[in-house]
Parts: C-alpha cells; structure tokens; sequence
C-alpha cells in the first residue's frame, strides 16, 4: 500500500517521542500514525487527490527527460534495469492509488 516510512517524530496528542509510520503516494506524503497512540493525521480527501493529480502530472511529464538523462550517463544500467522497471511500474502506480483511496 504505497510506500511506508517509519521515522521517530513527537507526537502531537501524545506528547511522546514515538515511531510514526509515514504513508507516502508517490512524493506526497498521504498520512501519518502515531505507534503509541494510534493518533492519525491526514490530508482532506479532495486536496490529497487534486494534489496527487498535479504530482503525477508533473511526473509523467517530466519522464522522458529523466529516462534520456539516465540513459546518457549509464547506458548500460540503463538498458539492463528498464525491463524491471517496466513491469513494476503498474503495481507501483496501483499502490500509489490505493493509498489515496485508503489513506
């Protein structure tokens, strides 16, 4: 479900320095949870949408450039990880999806 960081953050119902685990939809992060008392922040569902849309906008436009760059300076790694990288695309998007509907 989207990528999930786990970082040390102060809580801000609890007060406590406590693991908080971080769901992130592609660069936008999509909530946040407190380990220690299960406080939660998230984004208002329609802004987290609408931002998400921008974001992935700006991503896929921006992906031919990156994909040259990268095919310039590595060629080699390039060529040998884009098989990869195209077949995990989908599931990563999904992911990503799933995490904006869920939160």
């Amino acid at each position: 479900m989207g990528d999930v960081h786990r970082v040390e953050l102060v809580c801000d119902s609890c007060r406590q320095l406590s693991v908080h685990e971080l769901r992130y939809a592609g660069r936008l992060l999509a909530s946040s949870r407190c380990t220690s008392c299960g406080y939660r922040v998230r984004h208002e569902e329609g802004d987290l949408r609408s931002a998400y849309v921008q974001d992935l906008e700006q991503r896929l436009l921006s992906k031919p450039g990156r994909m040259a760059r990268r095919a310039i300076r590595h060629p080699v790694r390039f060529a040998a990880s884009l098989p990869g990288a195209v077949l995990s695309k989908p599931a990563k998007m999904l992911a990503e999806i799933r995490t904006i509907l869920r939160r």
